[in-house]
Formats: C-alpha cells, structure tokens, sequence
C-alpha cells in the first residue's frame, strides 16, 4: 500500500520506525518528551488497526481540554481522509442532557471509525463509566491514555479503575 494511504501528515523518521515497530502490538507504552508526536502515532495507528479490521473505535482518556484538543485539532489533522471517522469529545457535565444522550446513541452505531475522548475525571463519574462501558461491548476499541502520569499512583481509585477497565478493551 502506497505511504499516502498510511499517512495523512508524513512521519518524522522517528515516528516512522515507532509506528513500524508498534502498529500492530496489542499492547505498547510511548515515554517519548513532550512535542515528539505521541498524538500522531497514535492516530496512525489507530488508522492501520481500522484499516485491518482490528477496532472501529480509537478511546482516549486525557486531561481536560486535552481530550477536546483530540477531536477538534489532532484528529482532523492527522486521520487519513479514507477512514470515515466521527469524533466526539465526552463532557460530563452535560452527560445527562438528552442532546448528549443522542450523540452518545449515534456514536455507538457509527458504521466507520469512532473517536471517543474522555476526560480521566469523567470517565470516573457513573455516566462517564457507563459510556465507556458500552463503547468496549459494542465496538473494538484502541484505547490511549495521554498524559498518563494522571495514572501514576498504582494504588489510586483512578488507577486501579482504569487498570481494570483496560482489561476490558
């Protein structure tokens, strides 16, 4: 397959060699400084894995207004136009709202490629869980954790939750 077809944005060379390396590991954990492109080797390879028919839907848990920083800059910029992808920025506080509720319901029968961002405190809240949930039993999910130091005490409520759920995914 032609690189165009991999990427939208090209790769650095370091990019490059961490997507081949990673793009099909079931599990893979990237420490690399701030700036280097983590975001854009997620996204490709969450293209590679739609592609392949390995998950339909990219889950990300980030900080606030990182998550939104997903859907609204990272995603467009760096998801190939070939995936038909439906972004969607979870915000709990207005989870309960029946226009929410709707989007949440159109999410999860999206035909194509579904990005769901999440805040780490939302996906602690019972609607946060509940739609995460639902996300792992109606789809196949990539899940990304940015940021990750938010998880980094491994004897938090929040860490051994999101420990248990990955299990899920």
């Amino acid at each position: 397959m032609s690189p165009a077809l991999y990427f939208k944005t090209k790769p650095f060379p370091h990019q490059y060699e961490e997507w081949e390396q990673s793009r099909s590991s079931e599990t893979r954990a990237i420490f690399w400084e701030p700036g280097l492109g983590k975001t854009k080797i997620s996204i490709d390879t969450a293209s590679h894995l739609y592609r392949a028919d390995k998950i339909d839907c990219l889950f990300v848990l980030a900080p606030n207004g990182v998550h939104d920083n997903w859907i609204a800059d990272e995603v467009p910029i760096h998801m190939p136009d070939h995936c038909d992808t439906l972004g969607m920025a979870y915000h709990s506080r207005k989870a309960k709202t029946k226009k929410a509720q709707r989007e949440r319901a159109a999410a999860l029968t999206h035909e194509g490629l579904l990005v769901v961002a999440m805040t780490y405190e939302g996906f602690m809240t019972k609607d946060g869980r509940k739609f995460a949930d639902d996300l792992v039993k109606n789809r196949k999910c990539l899940m990304i954790l940015d940021e990750s130091t938010r998880i980094k005490s491994p004897n938090a409520k929040r860490t051994k939750s999101i420990c248990i759920f990955g299990k899920k995914v």
